[in-house]
């Protein structure tokens, strides 16, 4: 679907929504673009203009974080996040071209990917 997706501060990407943990640079700047904090881990989620969200998106009671790739639609999702010594890995959920925007459906495992127009594709992401 799309190659780059990352998980780092915590990770570095080794492959196609693959990550493993590394030590957090000293010092990332207060609000670079595609970071958030997580159990006060700083992460550097996906490329410039990729959209995150922190979402319940797997009903398991654990927010992780999505990644919507503008340029081609992509939609990948974390399951988990990085931890010292434990890679992580986004999977493909869906793709939809055009889609700009993401939020999260009304209930755990739902998505909805947002078109300019205001349109919304309903998307399952749970398992």
């Amino acid at each position: 679907m799309g190659a780059g997706v990352a998980l780092v501060g915590a990770a570095a990407v080794l492959a196609v929504g693959a990550a493993r943990p590394i030590a957090e640079p000293a010092a990332l700047p207060a609000a670079a673009p595609n970071q958030l904090v997580a159990d006060g881990v700083r992460y550097a989620v996906g490329l410039p203009g990729d959209v995150v969200v922190v979402a319940d998106w797997s009903c398991t009671q654990q927010a992780t974080a999505a990644v919507l790739r503008p340029s081609t639609g992509a939609l990948f999702v974390f399951d988990a996040w990085a931890v010292s010594g434990a890679p992580t890995t986004a999977r493909p959920v869906d793709a939809d071209p055009g889609a700009v925007d993401l939020s999260p459906g009304a209930s755990c495992g739902r998505a909805e990917l947002v078109h300019p127009d205001g349109t919304r594709h309903p998307v399952d992401t749970a398992p």
